[in-house]
């Protein structure tokens, strides 16, 4: 089971950890340098999941989550935030705008890749089901 994953970051070095890793486990993934590329990307692409950075550029995560659940067929789609602290109210309005993970820097590696493992269980699951 392949998951379709953007990831939205303004580190070139974390986008390239995220992309290996993600890769590494079977999974197709595309970079965003800024969140209004990601958004871009978006609206005439599908995603299984997305990944972005707290803060993002100009957005912020929670708006860009927002701007994410507005574009058709991304109503649904997991938002993952990678963020360098643990800011319970960013954290909190991540959540309120649909976030479906928060993951505080450095990653641990292990955490990363059974929470990627999750989302792919998700998939297969509901195409199972769809399939019924």
């Amino acid at each position: 089971m392949e998951l379709s994953v953007i990831v939205v970051h303004s580190s070139q070095s974390l986008r390239k950890f995220l992309k290996a890793t993600v890769s590494a486990m079977g999974n197709h993934v595309v970079e965003a340098e800024s969140d209004k590329q990601g958004l871009s990307f978006l609206e005439s692409n599908q995603a299984d999941l997305i990944i972005v950075e707290q803060p993002l550029l100009e957005l912020g995560a929670a708006n860009f989550i927002t701007q994410v659940k507005l574009i058709p067929g991304h109503e649904q789609t997991p938002v993952v935030v990678i963020a360098a602290s643990k800011d319970n109210e960013a954290k909190e309005q991540v959540r309120s705008a649909g976030g479906a993970g928060w993951l505080v820097q450095p990653l641990q590696p292990q955490q990363f890749i059974r929470m990627l493992e999750g989302f792919k269980a998700r998939k297969a699951k509901m195409e199972s089901e769809t399939k019924s």
